[in-house]
């Protein structure tokens, strides 16, 4: 499951590879509806329904671009997920008081 921090809202940008092409791109969308035009439209999901309990992931950064997560099951399946690579660094704020 992706969500924003900050908002608790889904992602705003393709996160998973859910059509397994190997490229994290708009054809990773699911349709959700049709617009007053009848065109669709599509949004990136935030999850990825996997059968069984899954354990936490093993996650290795393939180059800058590319985090590959291995996650196993109770259903003695091993899950390749392929996501866009964390931008790692530090986030600063300051709390104001009244």
């Amino acid at each position: 499951m992706e969500l924003n921090a900050f908002t608790g809202g889904g992602p705003p940008e393709t996160t998973f590879d859910i059509n397994e092409d190997g490229v994290i791109d708009p054809a990773d969308t699911v349709l959700t509806e049709y617009d007053i035009d009848s065109n669709p439209v599509r949004i990136p999901p935030a999850g990825i329904e996997m059968p069984g309990n899954l354990q936490p992931p093993i996650t290795l950064r393939l180059n800058h671009l590319v985090d590959i997560s291995y996650l196993t099951s109770s259903a003695g399946v091993v899950h390749l997920l392929k996501t866009p690579a964390v931008k790692q660094g530090v986030m600063y704020w300051i709390e104001l008081e009244r």
